[in-house]
């Protein structure tokens, strides 16, 4: 069970700033979420996902941008599953995403008004609470184009946030999928926790795992190089004429990833940007 897990917490003595350009890196090491704690940052690992492969991949990443960088900068605790629910609910505090979402952690009381959207979310995991630029512009896309009776496929769920929001918007059949199976279980917490009119379809896999079919909208807000090798693959889960979100991206792995979708006849619809993180609405000709 989830509540079992122990994390590693691994603080590292670099500017927040260089998050922008390491991020997308250390998320590929594996790790489950990011803080920033003034000129430091905390990184998170589930215990069985650290080793000292992965301190030295670390420390080889930091040394690409910041020549002086030092192994004696990093420091490492365990934190028991709870004690690290109570260092995120510190930081978890309601937020408009729009002027009608609202997203919120599962102790506040917080009602909707008038036309609002509330995503409730019990913050199981750094990554899907709604803070991040990347979850932010893809759930703007997604309230662009999730319409009423809609089928949508999340890619990588993570806490479920995007399907949630899908939910709420109009779809009438979701399926969510991800590697991680404490992710999944916070998945279904969160969407028991938003009274959606129905149970999304949760696949613990990859997308080969996922029964191919014709989806309204795809949303994939995952690592880069995940993208990088599921253009061809996408095409047989998306309707013609549907929509294919992308995020998880920097700005810089722009170029990468149009060559990539583009060899396979994906045309970019939109692409919007929040920092130095990027999202992309694309269609199949």
């Amino acid at each position: 069970m989830i509540k079992d897990k122990t994390w590693i917490e691994v603080s590292v003595d670099i500017k927040p700033s260089l998050l922008d350009v390491l991020s997308n890196d250390i998320f590929a090491l594996g790790a489950e979420g990011l803080e920033e704690k003034g000129e430091q940052v905390k990184i998170y690992f589930q215990d069985n996902k650290w080793n000292d492969s992965k301190l030295k991949a670390l420390i080889t990443l930091i040394r690409k941008y910041d020549t002086g960088f030092k192994h004696s900068s990093v420091h490492t605790i365990r934190i028991p599953y709870q004690d690290w629910t109570e260092t995120w609910k510190e930081n978890f505090k309601l937020f408009h995403l729009t002027e009608n979402i609202i997203i919120k952690p599962d102790w506040d009381a917080y009602q909707p008004k008038n036309n609002e959207i509330v995503i409730t979310i019990s913050p199981k995991m750094a990554f899907g609470t709604g803070h991040h630029e990347t979850t932010q512009l893809v759930m703007l896309m997604l309230q662009k184009y999730v319409k009423s009776g809609h089928r949508v496929l999340d890619a990588g769920t993570g806490s479920g946030i995007l399907a949630i929001l899908a939910a709420k918007l109009g779809a009438t059949e979701i399926t969510a999928f991800d590697n991680d199976p404490v992710a999944l279980e916070n998945t279904r917490e969160n969407f028991s926790l938003n009274n959606n009119k129905f149970e999304p379809k949760i696949v613990c896999g990859t997308l080969e795992d996922v029964e191919k079919s014709e989806y309204d909208t795809i949303v994939a807000n995952i690592d880069r190089n995940v993208l990088l090798d599921l253009p061809a693959k996408f095409i047989d889960y998306l309707k013609p004429g549907g929509m294919l979100i992308l995020s998880g991206l920097l700005s810089r792995d722009e170029d990468k990833i149009l060559t990539a979708y583009e060899e396979f006849n994906w045309q970019v619809l939109e692409k919007e940007q929040k920092g130095a993180w990027l999202a992309l609405a694309l269609t199949h000709k």
